[in-house]
This record gives structure tokens, C-alpha cells and sequence, in this order.
């Protein structure tokens, strides 16, 4: 399975969900364990953000990651991100791509 890159783009701050579904559809993932890793740059070793993803439709592949203030309240830039599944001793990435951070507008 080849890892499929989408980018993310969110404002400084903002709570929210995001809910992505495994290709192809449908997929059964019971079972499984995915989390998703946020971090400077492609290659680092460590992360800015580990997230569980929540397995929503096990038998239609629907996962979701929630947000906190806290965890999107980080320096606006472009960031890497990467989501990884095991399951039965395989671990593989499902996907990854840039997660950006866009400054908060303020009046």
C-alpha cells in the first residue's frame, strides 16, 4: 500500500477533527492501532505531536484525530506529518504530507 499525501492546513489554535477514510474503500480495520506524527521536517527523529487516531467504522476504514487549542496553539509554519497503522506485527504508513499552520486573524 502506497502512502497517500494530502496536506492539512488549519489556523493557530483551532480545535477540530479531522476524519479520513483508508483507500480503498471499504477496508476493515479492526484491530488496528494508527497515530499520527507531526514534526519539523521530513527525517527528524522526534515529533512536536503524537496523536491515537479513533477508529470511527472499523469495517469501512473511517479513523479520526481530534485537536485541541492546545495541541494547534504551535508557531505558524509549515510542518511534516506522517500516519502510521500496526496491526499483526506490520506497521506501515498510510499516508503523510505537509500540515500547515497559518497565523490567527485578530481584530
Amino acid at each position: 500500500m502506497d502512502p497517500i499525501i494530502t496536506n492539512v492546513r488549519i489556523q493557530r489554535g483551532e480545535i477540530l477533527t479531522i476524519i479520513g477514510q483508508l483507500y480503498p474503500v471499504p477496508t476493515d480495520i479492526t484491530g488496528w492501532t494508527i497515530w499520527l506524527r507531526i514534526k519539523n521536517n521530513y527525517g527528524d527523529i522526534s515529533y512536536i505531536l503524537s496523536k491515537a487516531g479513533v477508529i470511527t467504522s472499523p469495517l469501512t476504514g473511517e479513523v479520526s484525530f481530534t485537536f485541541s487549542h492546545t495541541n494547534t496553539d504551535i508557531t505558524p509554519r509549515v510542518y511534516v506529518y506522517d500516519i502510521w497503522r500496526t496491526d499483526g506485527g506490520n506497521e506501515i504508513m498510510l499516508g503523510r504530507g505537509d500540515f500547515v499552520i497559518e497565523p490567527e486573524v485578530t481584530y
